[in-house]
C-alpha cells in the first residue's frame, strides 16, 4: 500500500443528499497541496483492525473520519493507541463531537481545519470494556428517541423531535444506582447521561462544568419532577441545567451504573441495545484532534 500523510476514512452513506460528493470536495482540496493522501470507504461493519492496518501500512500522520457521529466514533476508537492526529469531516445529521470542538460544519471549512496545525487533546470514556465514548452516551429517554427514528429509517432534527414528542408523552422512569469513588447513590431516573462533553447538538447544555480534556467525566441524572420538561428545557438553553432540583451530577474517573429495568443505551449517537449495567472509565488525553 502506498504511503499517505493523510488517510480519509469516508462513509459513503453520509452526506448522500449533497450536490457535490464529499470525495470530490476532498480531491479538489488536496489537489491544491503537495500532501499525499488516500481515501478509503468504510461502513458500519468495518473493523477497528482494518482501520489500524491501513493507518500503519500508509504510515499516515493524520487520520480523518468523514461521516456522521457513528463514523467518527468508529475511527477514533480504532486509533486511540496510534501516534496520529484525528481530523473530523462532519457529514452526518447531528455531528455532535464536531460541534462541541468548534469544527466547522461546512465541508470546505472543515477541510481547511484538517490541513491546519492546531490541535487539542481529547479524553475518551471506555464503556463496558469494548466501546468508547468521546462525546455523550446515555440510558433511558434519549436512547429511546434514537431507537424510534432508527426504526423509522429517517434522520435529521425533524425526525428526532417527532420521536422526542412521542417519548415525552409517556416518559418512563427507572431505578438507577451509581457506584463511584467508594460511594453508592440510588435515584429514580428518566435519563442517565455519561458525559465527556457539555451538551447535545441541539444546543441543550446538560453538563456546563464538563470539559473534553480534563481527565474526568460527569454522570448527569434527570429525575422525575413536576413540570420537569419546561423547567429543564429552559435551563438547558440558559446554562442553568445543573442547578435544577431534579438534576444530580457526579464527577468521576470511573463508575458503574446499574439500572432496573434494563434500558436502551446509546453511545455518541449509536444505539447499543438494552443494558442493565454500564461500566465507565476515563482515558485521559486519548487522542489529539485537529481544531480550527
Amino acid at each position: 500500500m502506498e504511503k499517505a500523510e493523510i488517510v480519509y476514512f469516508i462513509n459513503p452513506n453520509s452526506g448522500s443528499n449533497r450536490n457535490t460528493p464529499p470525495e470530490t470536495l476532498i480531491r479538489n482540496q488536496m489537489s491544491r497541496t503537495e500532501i499525499t493522501y488516500s481515501i478509503k470507504e468504510i461502513s458500519h461493519d468495518f473493523k477497528a483492525e482494518n482501520i489500524q492496518k491501513i493507518v500503519k501500512e500508509t504510515k499516515a500522520k493524520t487520520v480523518v473520519a468523514a461521516g456522521g457521529d457513528g463514523t467518527v466514533n468508529m475511527v477514533a476508537s480504532a486509533i486511540i493507541n496510534l501516534p496520529v492526529k484525528l481530523g473530523i469531516l462532519p457529514l452526518g445529521s447531528a455531528n455532535g463531537l464536531a460541534y462541541e470542538l468548534g469544527i466547522p460544519l461546512t465541508i470546505e471549512n472543515a477541510l481547511d481545519t484538517i490541513l491546519g496545525s492546531k490541535t487539542q487533546l481529547l479524553d475518551a470514556i471506555r464503556i463496558n470494556e469494548d466501546k468508547f465514548s468521546f462525546h455523550l452516551c446515555d440510558l433511558g429517554m434519549n436512547a429511546r428517541v434514537i431507537k424510534g427514528f432508527e426504526e423509522e429509517g429517517k434522520r435529521g432534527f425533524l425526525a428526532y423531535f417527532k420521536h422526542f414528542r412521542h417519548v415525552l408523552k409517556s416518559p418512563k422512569s427507572f431505578r438507577c444506582t451509581i457506584e463511584t469513588g467508594g460511594s453508592v447513590f440510588t435515584h429514580r431516573s428518566l435519563m442517565t447521561v455519561i458525559a465527556n462533553a457539555g451538551g447535545y447538538r441541539t444546543g441543550a447544555v446538560i453538563n456546563p462544568q464538563g470539559f473534553i480534556n480534563d481527565g474526568r467525566f460527569e454522570i448527569v441524572i434527570l429525575k422525575p419532577h413536576k413540570n420537569w420538561f419546561f423547567r429543564n428545557a429552559i435551563a438547558a438553553f440558559t446554562g442553568n441545567f445543573h442547578n435544577q432540583p431534579n438534576i444530580e451530577t457526579y464527577d468521576c474517573t470511573s463508575a458503574k451504573i446499574s439500572v432496573e429495568p434494563q434500558q436502551e443505551l446509546q453511545i455518541d449517537g449509536e444505539l447499543q441495545g438494552k443494558k442493565k449495567e454500564v461500566k465507565a472509565v476515563i482515558i485521559k488525553h486519548a487522542l489529539e484532534v485537529l481544531i480550527p
